[in-house]
């Protein structure tokens, strides 16, 4: 691997830049609680189910993202 004009390249041991590596704990704080709410509700019997509502609405229900969207962040950043 080259180094950049004249700076020195920093290589781990995986061959990931050490200058850019991201700690796990720091990672998944900031990812927050969405990343648990999404990985807990993709279940398959919900995938079938959104996939049927989206095959019968499609983007009718579109609206609903104005309304929603400013909850789920509320939610968020009270979450923490």
């Amino acid at each position: 691997m080259a180094a950049r004009k004249g700076k020195a390249s920093r290589v781990g041991k995986a061959g990931a830049s050490v200058a850019h590596r991201v700690e796990r704990p720091a990672l998944f704080s900031r990812l927050g609680p969405g990343l648990i709410t999404g990985a807990a509700d993709d279940d398959p019997s919900g995938i079938a189910t959104y996939s049927q509502a989206g095959a019968q609405f499609g983007p009718n229900m579109l609206w609903t993202v104005v309304l929603t969207y400013p909850l789920t962040d509320c939610t968020a950043v009270i979450s923490g």
